[in-house]
């Protein structure tokens, strides 16, 4: 296998101490005992660009376990595998044999790969596993990881034995106008990263990424564990990790009707954990919890009666080139993707769905017992 272990700490072969190295991540943090190292650091390459990968868990006894407890965790946008330390170690105590956490690149401790493509970071769950020796294995995810393990599943169903996605359900889709605008705006927008900030203390650097959240609320704390792993060193005190090249506008996305039906070939078992206070809690219609018969009921009916008005007021002529014909006036503009939220909610079959009272978007780090004990009910629930 064309993996590489390193110490824990990464200090070997990262060079902690110098400018542009990653911050030290002390793996110990979650351990048992003082001298039992949950985790280990490890790198892969993949076609020239190597990944980092933190692997919790008995390396050895996973290339012979039963494939669906082992593991490889996909994390969000900006983020990074540091976004699992918390429940990692909670899935092992709950039967998991080992979670390898990918640092997808452009983040983390990573390589950088510009430009980023949602195929090129598919192609990395598989590429990865074969470097690991897992045919067959269980993915979790997180947001922009969900999206992209949601689509590998899809892809390569008989890879996957098992998928929990935290607060994510397919990529965002753009219809022909929208794929317009966004190329445009791609070639008229100026190169990132040309004004790197610097921050003097790893704190500062939690302090913004809390602020910055760009869904819900994000607590210090839970902001610390991913600055961990999310800076560098330099000369100055601390820049962000990530290649400034992933906030560029992407040039291409796919149609909803192509979203839905890549939802339609997943075959796994899989689990979808939303928080009422996460990504969509704007989706909640009328106090509905999300994904609920009542919220149905009021998202077809909602989508139903702002047709007709639509229908009335103009003439009886439908908008061209849009999905749902008919929802595109401003004042309803948000309800184009709660009725597509709910398509693919229903196109995915095998999907179970957790609802979590609280929790933000990163639920696995603000209330990571809840994740852990949600997946652990549903791995053992019948199917």
């Amino acid at each position: 296998m064309d993996t590489q272990p390193i110490n824990c700490d990464g200090a070997e072969l990262l060079g902690r101490d110098t400018p542009g190295s990653p911050v030290n991540l002390q793996c110990a943090e979650n351990s048992k005992t003082a001298d039992v190292l949950p985790c280990r650091e490890k790198r892969v390459l993949l076609e020239g660009t190597t990944l980092a990968v933190k692997l919790w868990g008995d390396e050895d006894l996973a290339l012979t376990c039963a494939s669906e407890d082992r593991y490889i965790a996909v994390h969000g946008f900006l983020d990074n595998a540091g976004t699992f330390d918390l429940l990692a170690p909670r899935m092992l105590d709950r039967g998991a044999v080992a979670i390898a956490c990918i640092d997808m690149a452009g983040h983390g401790w990573s390589d950088r790969r510009a430009p980023y493509r949602g195929m090129d970071w598919v192609s990395d769950i598989g590429k990865t596993a074969d470097k690991l020796g897992w045919d067959k294995f269980s993915i979790i995810s997180h947001s922009l990881g969900g999206m992209t393990a949601l689509a590998f599943a899809s892809l390569a169903p008989s890879r996957v034995c098992r998928l929990i996605v935290i607060e994510a359900l397919g990529w965002m889709s753009q219809d022909s106008q929208g794929q317009l605008e966004m190329q445009r705006k791609a070639l008229e927008e100026p190169p990132k990263g040309k004004n790197i900030q610097t921050y003097p203390t790893l704190l500062a650097c939690a302090e913004r990424r809390a602020a910055m959240n760009m869904v819900g609320t994000l607590p210090l704390e839970a902001a610390q564990v991913l600055v961990q792993r999310g800076t560098k060193r330099s000369e100055d005190g601390y820049t962000w990790a990530s290649d400034p090249a992933c906030l560029a506008t992407h040039r291409e996305a796919p149609t909803e009707h192509y979203v839905q039906a890549m939802l339609a070939q997943i075959q796994c078992p899989t689990l979808l954990l939303v928080a009422d206070d996460g990504l969509w809690k704007k989706g909640a219609l009328f106090g509905t919890g999300l994904f609920s018969t009542k919220w149905y009921i009021a998202v077809y009916l909602t989508t139903f009666l702002a047709t007709v008005a639509h229908l009335v007021t103009h003439w009886f002529t439908l908008p061209k080139g849009y999905y749902f014909p008919g929802i595109k006036a401003p004042s309803v503009r948000g309800l184009q993707f709660v009725y597509n939220l709910a398509n693919r909610r229903l196109a995915c079959r095998p999907m179970h769905v957790h609802n979590m009272r609280s929790g933000g978007h990163h639920p696995h780090l603000t209330q990571p017992d809840q994740v852990a004990d949600a997946a652990s009910q549903w791995i053992a629930s019948p199917a």
